[in-house]
C-alpha cells in the first residue's frame, strides 16, 4: 500500500525533529518559530501506473532561521 500525503508528511518532519532546536511543521503555520522547516506539498500525480500505487507528489522542504540562531544551522 502506497504511503499518503500525511504520512510522507509525517514521517519528513520525524527525520527533522531528531535535529536538536529545530522545529518542524507538516502545516504552514500562522507564526512559524525559527529555526524550523516547514514541509508542504506543492504538487502530485495520480494513477501514473494505472491504479498500481504509482503516483508521484512533491514537496516543497522551506528552512527559516533567524539572525540570533545563524551559529547553531
Amino acid at each position: 500500500m502506497p504511503s499518503s500525503i500525511t504520512q510522507v508528511r509525517n514521517g519528513l518532519a520525524a527525520v527533522f525533529a531528531n535535529i536538536p532546536g529545530l522545529a518542524a511543521y507538516v502545516t504552514v503555520p500562522t507564526t512559524p518559530v525559527a529555526p524550523c522547516v516547514i514541509i508542504k506539498p506543492v504538487s502530485g500525480q495520480f494513477d501514473e501506473t494505472i491504479a498500481s500505487g504509482g503516483d508521484t507528489f512533491n514537496y516543497d522542504v522551506l528552512l527559516l532561521r533567524s539572525e540570533e540562531h545563524t551559529s547553531e544551522l
